[in-house]
């Protein structure tokens, strides 16, 4: 099957321009169904790199290709299941390959224990097997922060503002571990995400133009990590 790459687009927002943005955008887009009511809820995730930490120099670097490992999970409820991602990314295009992984499965991983993946019949999963073993990819990094979404899904566009941006290195081998967090960015500044798989109904342009947020050049993982070394 052909990879579809997404195109993904970064801003950053103040509080003023999310305010007035999110209430045009809530009254033409559906809310995110596995959000509240207003499509809200926290993403967490612990991201991965290579002994020689090729993600993040790749991106510094500006290389075009290149990819991340992650494991994530969505909302406050606790689920014995969670996702393990790779991110690929080519200049503005993302594509990411996916598997469900248990969470005793996902912690093994955080101890550099890749053998439980190798149960799992997905591509995704022995792929990072093979990273694991091959590039020793460990986990560097607990990145959490809130999520507004909002989507358009006959375009397959989805919208989302992230909120609390913070980040962690401590307990890294475990889910669930208590840690301190660092805000990455003043809680006054959103991110504005864009991704879309063709193009962008006029309609939602004409309701983008009306912020002047700053786009972003660096990832979340990346700004985390030069946070926190």
């Amino acid at each position: 099957m052909k990879k579809e790459y997404r195109t993904e687009a970064k801003y950053l927002l103040n509080f003023q321009e999310y305010y007035v943005l999110k209430n045009i955008l809530s009254e033409v887009m559906t809310p995110d169904q596995n959000g509240s009511e207003k499509g809200g809820y926290t993403v967490k995730s612990i991201y991965f790199d290579s002994v020689e930490n090729s993600s993040y120099m790749e991106k510094v670097d500006g290389i075009l290709e290149r990819k991340k490992i992650r494991i994530r999970s969505y909302g406050l409820q606790e689920s014995d299941w969670v996702k393990l991602e790779i991110k690929n990314k080519w200049n503005a295009g993302i594509y990411k390959e996916v598997s469900g992984l248990s969470k005793a499965d996902a912690e093994a991983l955080l101890r550099y224990e890749a053998e439980p993946l190798l149960r799992y019949e997905n591509k995704a999963a022995q792929k990072v097997y093979r990273m694991m073993k091959e590039d020793i990819y460990r986990p560097v990094v607990a990145i959490d922060y809130e999520r507004e979404a909002y989507t358009l899904p006959f375009y397959e566009i989805r919208i989302t503002f992230d909120k609390n941006l913070r980040a962690s290195v401590e307990n890294l081998k475990c889910m669930d571990g208590s840690r301190t967090y660092f805000p990455v960015l003043d809680n006054t500044c959103i991110i504005l995400e864009v991704k879309y798989n063709y193009y962008i109904p006029a309609y939602i342009k004409r309701i983008l133009g009306t912020v002047t947020g700053v786009q972003l050049s660096v990832s979340k993982y990346c700004m985390a990590r030069q946070l926190l070394g």
